[in-house]
C-alpha cells in the first residue's frame, strides 16, 4: 500500500514557518567588519550634499573571495541608493521651501506692498 502523504494543518504551517524564522534569525553573519562614514560637503560643486566618505570592509576568515566581493558590491550599492535617496529629500525640503517664498512661477509673493 502507498501511504498518503500527510496534510499539513494550519498549526503545522505555522511551526514550521517559526522554525524557519527562528534558524534565520540565529544565522551569524560574515565575521568581516564593516564600517562606513558620511560627511555634508562644505565646498565645491557638492556642497552641502552627503557624500560617502570612507567604506571599509574586512574579509572574513571563512568567507571565500566571491562572496566577499558579492558582500563588497551590496554594500556599495546600497550605501550608494541611501545617500541618494537622503540627497534627493534635502533637494525637496529645499525646493518646497524656496516654493513658499517665491510661488511655482519664481516670483516673490506675500509681504510686499504693490
Amino acid at each position: 500500500m502507498s501511504e498518503q502523504p500527510k496534510r499539513h494543518t494550519l498549526s503545522d504551517q505555522l511551526a514550521m514557518q517559526h522554525e524557519l524564522l527562528m534558524a534565520a534569525l540565529a544565522r551569524t553573519a560574515p565575521r568581516g567588519s564593516e564600517s562606513c562614514s558620511v560627511k555634508d560637503v562644505t565646498i565645491g560643486d557638492l556642497k552641502g550634499k552627503t557624500v560617502i566618505e570612507n567604506l571599509t570592509l574586512v574579509r572574513g576568515e571563512d568567507e571565500d573571495w566571491p562572496a566577499f566581493l558579492g558582500r563588497c558590491a551590496a554594500s556599495l550599492d546600497n550605501l550608494d541608493r541611501m545617500v541618494i535617496a537622503h540627497n534627493v529629500n534635502r533637494l525637496q525640503r529645499e525646493l518646497d521651501a524656496t516654493l513658499e517664498k517665491t510661488g511655482p512661477q519664481g516670483l516673490v509673493t506675500g509681504g510686499e506692498d504693490g
